[in-house]
């Protein structure tokens, strides 16, 4: 019986996520682990969720404080989980009351050491570069993105993105190579972008 109540419910998550009612898709969640105990991928779907908010709905503080708790549970339960260490990142990085992009970023890395070439992670903490507090420098945002680049090496947004940092950086040769890199990938590069590309490479 449990099996069938337990399935009811995840059908009911699916549809509210399908017609974008994300927080009734997250208080079914809630409901679900209420009912059925802590389970790592209802946790995650409710994250993932919960960054589909507006950041300013009312309700969006209170599901932030849940959604934590449940997390720091389950990273308990399941130390070596690098995906638990991901998702926290990403709340810190939106942030509840306020962005917490130190915590973030230690979340992230925490991850990486883990598993260093999550995709995710590599990426959250590439965009935490450029942030006031200035936790990821820029040469660590340029190698988690080299790491990202050799997983996903037909992502032109992940080359035009690695190219732009590193011309901060003052790899100008370099940065030309990676912007070209973009225009050759499987998947071509929209037409606003390739004016970006444009304007570096041809000068």
């Amino acid at each position: 019986m449990d099996a069938i109540k337990r399935t009811q419910k995840l059908i009911q998550i699916n549809f509210a996520r399908i017609e974008k009612r994300y927080e009734d898709a997250i208080d079914i969640c809630f409901e679900y682990l209420r009912n059925f105990g802590e389970n790592i991928d209802v946790i995650s779907i409710a994250i993932l969720t919960y960054l589909e908010l507006d950041l300013s709905q009312i309700r969006r503080k209170n599901i932030g404080f849940k959604l934590l708790q449940w997390l720091d549970k389950a990273i308990l339960l399941h130390p070596d989980s690098f995906n638990l260490y991901v998702l926290r990142g990403s709340i810190f990085f939106l942030g509840i009351e306020a962005p917490d992009y130190e915590k973030a970023a230690k979340d992230y890395r925490f991850a990486l050491e883990l598993e260093p070439n999550s995709i995710e992670a590599n990426l959250g903490l590439a965009s935490l570069e450029g942030v006031p507090e200035k936790v990821v420098s820029l040469e660590e945002a340029i190698k988690a993105l080299e790491k990202v680049a050799r997983v996903q090496p037909n992502n032109p947004q992940l080359f035009l993105y690695l190219g732009a940092l590193l011309k901060k950086a003052g790899e100008y040769s370099y940065s030309r190579q990676i912007f070209a890199k973009a225009l050759l990938c499987k998947t071509p590069l929209p037409i606003n972008q390739v004016d970006i590309i444009e304007k570096e490479l041809i000068k």
